[in-house]
């Protein structure tokens, strides 16, 4: 069995691309049109985010026991680690985000708009800012479904809770399930991770860097959670890890 470093780290090289590609492109971001793409996006960035993110960590911690499942105590160990890790990640989110306070690419376009300016939005309560996205996103530009969903998420930018979820996950996964045979799952849900953290940047919820830092926090959760738990992992898993 390979040493799960590289192949983890392989994962994570792939999950910033994306954002780093957009990152040096002097990407601006504009709202989509309303389209079944526009809202196929939501409902992908939904499966990061309360509450369904809670269904998310279901099915991985299933398929984490399922894999496990000879050895349930393990099994379960395994699973209540991973689930540790994510929520270790969200909790670092947190922190970051109340020291750093960045705006959202959203708010900046809509207080450009507006002639004021993101300072004076995040001044609001949660419920003020979601009322002045009510009122002034009632514009053409903004489609419906995605002025919902901005009135959901009003908080700073910086860095990306979804992408810190769903990497995190990804990456998990790549260092438990890295045997030849589960390549293919391997390969979904580094799509899936991939795919869900560049929804965020469709919808103007975060900014490139914000992915990046997002995708390299799981990265080091994922190796320190993974480093644990070959303690759980039967010996022939062990080796080499």
């Amino acid at each position: 069995m390979r040493p799960f470093p590289r192949p983890v780290t392989a994962a994570a090289v792939l999950l910033l691309l994306p954002s780093l590609a957009v990152w040096f492109s002097g990407w601006a971001w504009r709202p989509p049109a309303d389209s079944a793409w526009l809202r196929a996006q939501i409902a992908l960035t939904d499966t990061a985010g309360f509450p369904w993110a809670l269904a998310t960590c279901a099915v991985f911690s299933a398929a984490i026991w399922w894999m496990h499942r000879a050895r349930p105590r393990q099994a379960c160990a395994l699973a209540a680690l991973c689930l540790a890790a994510v929520l270790a990640g969200q909790g670092a989110k947190a922190a970051i985000k109340n020291t750093v306070r960045d705006s959202r690419p959203y708010v900046d376009w809509l207080a450009a708009r507006q002639g004021t300016s993101s300072d004076a939005f995040y001044e609001m309560t949660r419920g003020e800012r979601a009322a002045w996205i009510r009122q002034t996103a009632a514009d053409p530009a903004v489609p419906a479904p995605l002025r919902e969903h901005w009135q959901r998420e009003t908080g700073y930018s910086f860095p990306s809770g979804h992408t810190l979820f769903s990497a995190t996950w990804t990456l998990l996964c790549v260092g438990l399930f890295r045997t030849r045979r589960h390549r293919a799952a391997c390969a979904a849900v580094v799509l899936w991770g991939a795919l869900t953290a560049c929804s965020r940047m469709t919808l103007g919820m975060h900014w490139p860097w914000d992915l990046a830092t997002g995708t390299v926090i799981s990265w080091l959760l994922a190796l320190a959670a993974l480093r644990l738990a070959q303690n759980h992992l039967p010996p022939e898993e062990r080796s080499g890890a």
